[in-house]
């Protein structure tokens, strides 16, 4: 492009015709008029003015790289947000029922009975047992029964319900669940003898405690996590000056190049030059 030559009519002609043609190509059956939105329109306009040796083109190329990049950052802080209310929404029903489970934790802590190796007791299917390796014959005796989808209790241990549960989606020939129940459900692992059955239901007995200091944690990081988001969401955009000031200076660069025409007056100049 060269400065004080033809080539200013010639991408005059160009903006007028790129305006009209981008806007008629988005195929938008609802638009009834036609506006300079285009970046192809603009682009045709800063050659032109280029060709002019306006300065304002070099800062409206500048104005418009940051005006971009604030207006993404804006828009991706927005998504976030919105993401951090749905979730300072559902952050109080969250941490009553964190705050309900530590609670049940409690209760059974309190409620566990004696499970020292020295005093084993357990009652299976009405039958008091003393011995570790009989009371684990006779759970899978009582686990056996246990239809498809169904559960039952099959003894006490420690003051807690014995529970096997035969849930419905497994597979025939996979075993059962087993699990300690009092306020809450604690499951227990699987074991390969009688003895090593009894072995896994005194352990999920002794978890009971990690159980409860996990829940804890958990409770506290969750409230915290409601103290940080609440004041997240408070806070304003931190450009949002910045973004104000580049959109009223590219109205105010716009409007001294002669950019924010609309499409009438496209045509109209149009119009013109061909008839000059």
């Amino acid at each position: 492009v060269t400065q004080g030559s033809f080539d200013a009519y010639i991408w005059q002609t160009l903006e007028t015709k790129a305006r009209f043609i981008a806007q008629v190509m988005q195929g938008d059956t609802g638009m009834r008029s036609a506006e300079d939105v285009e970046l192809a329109a603009l682009s045709y306009a800063e050659v032109k003015a280029l060709a002019s040796g306006n300065p304002l083109v070099m800062e409206k190329a500048g104005v418009d790289t940051e005006l971009a990049k604030l207006a993404l950052l804006k828009s991706q802080w927005e998504q976030q947000q919105w993401r951090n209310k749905m979730e300072l929404a559902n952050l109080p029903g969250r941490i009553q029922t964190i705050k309900d489970r530590v609670a049940r934790f409690e209760v059974d802590l309190a409620n566990r009975k004696n499970i020292s190796g020295k005093h084993f007791l357990m009652e299976v299917d009405g039958k008091v047992y003393v011995e570790r390796e009989e009371a684990g014959k006779a759970i899978l005796l009582a686990a056996h029964g246990v239809k498809r989808g169904g559960e039952r209790v099959i003894g006490q241990l420690a003051g807690f319900a014995v529970v096997v549960r035969r849930p419905e989606y497994r597979a025939q020939y996979e075993t059962s669940e087993m699990l300690i129940r009092g306020e809450s459900d604690y499951p227990v692992s699987n074991a390969e003898s009688p003895a090593g059955l009894v072995k896994v239901l005194e352990n999920a007995l002794h978890r009971m405690g990690k159980a409860l200091e996990n829940e804890c944690e958990h409770l506290a990081m969750t409230e915290k996590r409601l103290a940080d988001l609440t004041v997240e969401v408070a806070k304003p955009y931190d450009k949002a000056d910045r973004l104000a000031w580049l959109l009223q200076r590219q109205r105010e660069i716009n409007a001294a190049l002669d950019l924010s025409k609309g499409e009438m007056t496209a045509v109209e100049e149009g119009e013109a030059l061909e008839a000059a």
